[in-house]
């Protein structure tokens, strides 16, 4: 018993067996071989990395406000002129996609009286279509120069003297009628002059058209037209390049000779009867080519011959002129001149195809420089 004890610890004492030591050595250099391999499998494959990418907050992202929408009102005086587009800002390029976007339009308030025609907004003339529809210009009005000379009966024109119209509006809007006020500024200055026709009514504002521009030999020669009733668009005659340019971002349009704005041509017609009353007899046709606060188009007058008037201003004699309509929506315009007050017009009556109407009759006549 004690003999066994006794060769049991001298086993333990001797140590492992060979075969452990040889089995352990096998271990150890199998598992230096793997080992690369398995360092490889636990590496993260690239095609399993997910890039997670966080942009601030954008400008762009934001919800547009909702457009403010104007209130609305009994009755509409005349169509207002289109109010340019609002540029889209450009999508960053990490949110920008092949997507169309479409800008929601405010409605607009009813506008004050104006000689923009129904069309205007429906479509826009291209430039090549006006060099095509554009008629001649009057005979004996060329292009007007750029140095400003003394007006003389002889070729054809001459200005009327300065004068504050005042008149009385009478109008019918989606079948209602009105009332308003309106007075046209007239006040040349040697070879300079302006023009301002303000439509005025106590509960829907005022309109105002201006003409800015040289007397010349050949007439009237524009250069600035400007139309506002809440924001102002304006026409600038670019004589030295041949062009009318817009603010309203529209396509410019070629000036050609004796053109004019749609204030101008008013005064452009009384100089022309005050020059050659005679040349100008029932059938007689004026043509011009005037341009608004967005484009231009042809205009032509034929005289139909004199009329009495019953005015507030009293009774008149005067001379009558109708645009001559060559288009599906060209607004009818009727002007009375009256041969008395140096042919200014003392009643102007533009309709709508759509039945609206606006008529001005003459109440005064004053210098300039009476107060409004």
């Amino acid at each position: 018993m004690r003999f066994g004890t006794m060769a049991s610890q001298m086993r333990t004492r001797a140590g492992p067996s060979p075969w452990v030591w040889l089995i352990s050595a096998v271990l150890h250099a199998w598992v230096l071989f793997q080992w690369p391999a398995w360092q490889a499998q636990a590496a993260p494959s690239p095609r399993w990395q997910v890039q997670v990418q966080t942009d601030s907050p954008s400008s762009d992202l934001r919800p547009n406000p909702s457009p403010r929408t104007a209130l609305p009102t009994p009755a509409t005086l005349l169509t207002e002129p289109a109010q340019p587009r609002e540029a889209t800002r450009p999508a960053s390029p990490e949110t920008r996609a092949p997507t169309s976007q479409t800008t929601p339009t405010a409605p607009t308030s009813p506008a004050l009286p104006s000689l923009e025609t129904e069309a205007d907004v429906a479509a826009q003339p291209h430039t090549d279509t006006l060099l095509a529809q554009a008629k001649p210009a009057v005979a004996g009005v060329s292009a007007p120069s750029a140095t400003s000379a003394a007006p003389s009966a002889a070729s054809g024109f001459r200005a009327p003297t300065g004068a504050r119209l005042r008149y009385d509006l009478q109008g019918i809007a989606k079948g209602f009628g009105y009332s308003a006020k309106a007075e046209l500024l007239w006040q040349p200055d040697a070879s300079q002059y302006e023009a301002r026709l303000e439509v005025s009514h106590f509960l829907l504002g005022s309109r105002v058209q201006t003409s800015l521009g040289q007397i010349t030999i050949e007439g009237l020669a524009p250069r600035r037209f400007g139309d506002k009733v809440r924001s102002e668009q304006a026409a600038h005659f670019q004589r030295d390049k041949g062009l009318i340019t817009y603010s309203a971002n529209t396509p410019d349009t070629p000036l050609l000779a004796g053109m004019q704005d749609r204030l101008s041509v008013f005064i452009q017609i009384s100089g022309m009867l005050l020059a050659e009353p005679q040349r100008w007899g029932s059938g007689a046709v004026m043509s011009f080519t005037t341009t608004g606060a967005r484009d231009s188009e042809p205009w032509a007058f034929q005289v139909t011959g004199m009329e009495q008037l019953k005015m507030p201003y009293g009774n008149l004699e005067a001379l009558r002129l109708v645009r001559q309509e060559e288009k599906q929506y060209d607004q009818r315009v009727e002007l009375w001149m009256a041969p008395s007050l140096e042919h200014l017009p003392v009643r102007i009556r533009i309709t709508q195809t759509s039945g609206d109407q606006v008529d001005l009759l003459l109440r005064s006549k004053a210098p300039p420089s009476a107060s409004p």
